[in-house]
């Protein structure tokens, strides 16, 4: 079984403090952790697999129980705070987690 951890510190993470601070923070912190359950078994990244298209907002929405414009609101926030970053593996887009 694969575990996420956060560390005790986590909620003290100048990144956490910013995204709590906007109107949805919290809704963005809880979507963010569901991020890293679902890429617990890939190493904290998602991409298309198989027929499932983790990069799509919608599926992300699905998979997370989250509305599908604050999926996509909170991936250009992560972005810009470098909790999450976008690269070109094999010719396929990734998104990575990083773990703060």
């Amino acid at each position: 079984m694969e575990e996420v951890i956060i560390g005790k510190n986590f909620f003290n993470k100048d990144e956490i403090k910013i995204l709590e601070s906007y109107e949805n923070g919290a809704t963005y912190i809880l979507f963010y952790l569901k991020l890293l359950s679902l890429t617990a078994k890939t190493g904290n990244k998602l991409c298309k697999y198989k027929s499932i298209d983790y990069l799509n907002y919608s599926v992300l929405a699905t998979l997370t129980n989250t509305d599908v414009n604050t999926v996509e609101v909170a991936l250009k926030k992560f972005e810009s705070l470098n909790i999450v970053r976008k690269e070109l593996v094999n010719d396929k887009e990734v998104i990575f987690l990083e773990k703060i």
